[in-house]
């Protein structure tokens, strides 16, 4: 996360987001919410707070299930903010 741990919202559409900083001048922006998800290779692409990226599927997609996984089997990590505004 960003040094002072803020979040903030997006210029365009107005969603809180954070920024996640993946290398020296090299920040990506991010949906605030955490998201649980397994990992898959045939995921999605998220991103993890230390700026990793790591592929995965929805917990939500799982819930219908209705069993109780174990907590090794999934980690919180965050979407790539995508709204579609120009800025």
């Amino acid at each position: 996360m960003k040094k002072s741990g803020t979040f903030k919202t997006c210029r365009s559409c107005g969603a809180p987001v954070a920024v996640i900083e993946r290398a020296v001048y090299r920040k990506i922006l991010v949906d605030a919410e955490a998201v649980p998800v397994r990992v898959s290779s045939k995921g999605q692409e998220f991103i993890r707070v230390d700026g990793s990226k790591v592929k995965g599927i929805p917990m939500e997609l799982f819930e219908p299930l209705q069993y109780a996984l174990d907590p090794d089997e999934f980690e919180y990590v965050y979407r790539i903010h995508r709204c579609g505004g120009a800025g």
